[in-house]
């Protein structure tokens, strides 16, 4: 027994996407005009690359993992107040170990 294959949809190009070509449709164009970072200038750009980077720091806030067990454990036992305080500290000993390592 002999199986049909099912036709393939073949899309032939009409007059009709012929001048869409021409009049600057293409994907690329499209593409370029709803790129709103394409739009923007230098400055407007910095800022919104900076606003974004500020962003993704928030939300990546616990991102930092040194000690992150430690300050969990203190933070169950001595309550959120005394781990912020000890995060800070954190934060304190990796800017004074960056300095350090700049400083060599």
């Amino acid at each position: 027994r002999k199986m049909a294959l099912p036709a393939l949809d073949v899309e032939e190009e009409t007059e009709d996407d012929f001048y869409q070509l021409e009049a600057g449709n293409s994907r690329h164009d499209r593409v370029k005009r709803d790129n709103k970072r394409a739009q923007m200038g230098f400055f407007s750009l910095l800022y919104h690359d900076i606003k974004l980077a500020i962003d993704r720091q928030k939300n990546e806030r616990n991102e930092f993992k040194l000690f992150l067990k430690t300050i969990k454990s203190i933070q169950g036992e001595l309550g959120s107040s005394t781990a912020t305080l000890f995060i800070f500290v954190r934060y304190l000993l990796m800017i004074n170990i960056l300095s350090a390592v700049l400083w060599v």
